[in-house]
């Protein structure tokens, strides 16, 4: 599976424009991008195991089965192939992840792509861009300044939405109610929903409009 991934890596790379030339590259076991270390081009990484605490001042395309994101100083950004993510710190573009888990505690500046199993959006994450997300069960207990959308299993809200919400649901495996908003809940645009159950909205939620 290893091996596979890892060529399945390379033609990535030969499919991306000829200005990644001058970027650099990383393959190994284990791969840990120091605090003190700066990275002044895109990065490219596959391992089982990589953690980011330094600065990378381009965009970022990682394969492996874990990977940490904890710094402040993310520029570009993030395309991530992996199990388990954690983004921590601060992201100044994008972040486009295909997965089993992504956990945010962090801050992302520009859009947020999850396709995968598990999302959550932790207290301490704040996404100012718009959130799309695909097939997962998700949790937001953190703060979304974009539009929220996708196709989901089920959606537990708990934070606060700044925007609009369009969702639709297919049934669950576990046949738990598709939408939950807790009683911290705030949602100040519109909320729309497809779903094979109504939504469980808790007393206390405040929402605009459904």
């Amino acid at each position: 599976i290893f091996m596979f991934k890892k060529v399945f890596f390379f033609i990535i790379l030969f499919i991306l424009p000829l200005t990644v030339l001058g970027a650099e590259y990383h393959s190994n076991e284990q791969i840990i991008i120091a605090s003190d270390k700066i990275i002044d081009t895109n990065y490219y990484a596959l391992a089982k195991s990589i953690s980011v605490y330094g600065e990378i001042e381009g965009d970022i395309f990682i394969m492996a089965d874990t990977v940490l994101i904890d710094s402040e100083n993310i520029k570009g950004d993030l395309f991530i192939i992996a199990k388990d993510v954690t983004i921590q710190g601060r992201v100044e573009g994008n972040l486009r992840i295909f997965g089993d888990k992504l956990n945010i505690a962090g801050r992302i500046e520009k859009n947020t792509l999850f396709i995968g199993s598990l999302f959550n959006l932790l207290k301490e994450g704040k996404l100012n861009g718009n959130l799309t997300n695909f097939v997962s069960r998700s949790s937001l207990e953190g703060e979304v300044n974009g539009k929220v959308d996708g196709y989901l299993e089920s959606l537990f809200i708990k934070g606060s939405i700044n925007n609009d919400l369009d969702i639709n649901f297919f049934k669950s495996i576990n046949k738990d109610i598709n939408l939950n908003i807790g009683p911290e809940a705030i949602i100040t645009g519109t909320l729309k929903y497809k779903a094979l159950e109504e939504a469980q909205i808790e007393e206390g939620a405040e929402i605009n409009k459904i």
